[in-house]
């Protein structure tokens, strides 16, 4: 299985053996390629196996074959996806067979093509592939080299210095970065992990961008937190995209994340425990549509029976979203902790019922209240709360929303609440 043959790999490479692994990769490259063309796979597809496969053939000075393979990859990316960056990926590999074939005035050209593309495609470039810039280097150094050209392959090989000189700098930033953020120094962790990102020669880094995707948010950079939550390989959490998308004030975008979270635990299909209670939080923020109404109904119910009393604080706005807060309200001991906090829903359940002039005064000292400690948890233009604590300000916006709409009141954002913390 493919689980067994990466393991297999794996361990060659653990216990510093790579060379070894190396013609068994040929061997399962070979079969993927096989497998690819049988299956008639789609072009791009093929094309992947293509160029995992040359490139190894170049490994192992099979550069002969590798030229073949490497040019039927390339043309299929020019065909399909010309300004991918796997694209030039294929032209430096290319490059690189014919170059181990001594063809150096067909390799240069190629070479120096697929490195410029690699170069600016860098933020696009996955971890799985974060070398391949500094491997295209590698590459013009043995041409020049080779060809005896020593201005030209110095200059190579003083770029490459200054890739692994800032690869070691970003390191020790990206280190001290993690050490503010553990001790809840915002600023000080978001101006490291700045400072690490533009450094020269930097690949994209997914797990800093969750990362600074939440010291965005926490500092109001919403234009910042937006370019993140827009890469298309960000890995950011299902249930966080949607508080985000809340807190900058894109509702086309929460709802549709919402549905999506939603319509992954419809019943009886799926399982919710892959959100477990950020499904059932970040879900209400708005009132639900009714054909997603079920299977809110369902993943509260799930949630409401979970004996942990965080868990059914943390439910106590699905209920009201479902419509089953009042009778759980009524149901609990009337000193509970628990009720006291759902105080508020019940008082929007309330005012829905009777609308009076009395009911509308208790909703307006809990909304006057409520908007309190949404400033209160900001300092200094941060939001204030190590690890998820923080995200009780988005809950606080979505409260304080829920009264405004009952109230007939405009909304309110989170940067009109940050500007009143000025």
């Amino acid at each position: 299985t493919n689980s067994a043959r990466d393991t297999l790999l794996q361990t060659y490479v653990r216990r510093g053996h790579p060379l070894e692994a190396r013609p068994y990769l040929e061997r399962v490259l070979a079969y993927d390629l096989e497998q690819a063309r049988n299956n008639e796979t789609p072009p791009l597809e093929l094309a992947a196996a293509l160029r995992k496969y040359s490139d190894n053939l170049n490994f192992v000075g099979k550069h002969a074959e590798a030229e073949l393979a490497s040019r039927e990859c390339l043309e299929i990316y020019e065909g399909e996806s010309p300004n991918a960056w796997e694209r030039f990926a294929a032209q430096a590999i290319l490059g690189q067979s014919l170059s181990g074939q001594e063809k150096h005035a067909e390799a240069e050209p190629l070479l120096l093509a697929g490195y410029e593309g690699l170069h600016q495609h860098r933020a696009k470039i996955s971890a799985e592939h974060a070398t391949l810039v500094e491997d295209t280097i590698r590459r013009l150094i043995v041409l020049y080299e080779g060809t005896k050209h020593p201005k030209q392959m110095q200059e190579w090989q003083r770029l490459m210095a200054a890739i692994q000189e800032a690869k070691t700098k970003a390191a020790e930033l990206k280190a001290q970065a993690k050490e503010a953020v553990e001790a809840d120094d915002v600023k000080r962790a978001l101006s490291l992990y700045e400072q690490a990102a533009a450094l020269p020669g930097q690949m994209i880094d997914l797990e800093r961008d969750i990362i600074l995707a939440d010291l965005y948010a926490r500092t109001f950079q919403f234009e910042k937190l937006r370019s993140i939550l827009d890469k298309p390989e960000n890995r950011i959490g299902e249930w966080k995209k949607g508080y985000f998308y809340y807190l900058i004030g894109d509702r086309e975008a929460y709802l549709k994340q919402r549905k999506k979270i939603l319509s992954a635990v419809q019943p009886p299909d799926k399982d919710p425990e892959m959100y477990l209670w950020a499904a059932v939080q970040v879900t209400s923020l708005e009132p639900v549509e009714p054909d997603l109404q079920e299977a809110m109904n369902w993943i509260v119910e799930k949630h409401s029976k979970n004996p942990a009393r965080w868990m059914r604080f943390l439910t106590a706005f699905g209920q009201y979203r479902c419509g089953t807060l009042k009778s759980w309200y009524e149901s609990l001991p009337t000193e509970s902790e628990q009720r006291q906090f759902m105080e508020y829903f019940f008082a929007l359940t309330k005012y829905q019922e009777n609308p009076s002039s009395e009911n509308r005064k208790i909703v307006l000292n809990l909304l006057a209240r409520r908007e309190q400690i949404a400033l209160s948890r900001i300092k200094d233009g941060v939001l204030q709360g190590q690890s998820w604590y923080w995200l009780n300000f988005i809950d606080d916006v979505a409260l304080a929303n829920e009264a405004r709409r009952l109230l007939k009141l405009p909304m309110i954002t989170a940067s009109e609440l940050q500007g009143r913390s000025e």
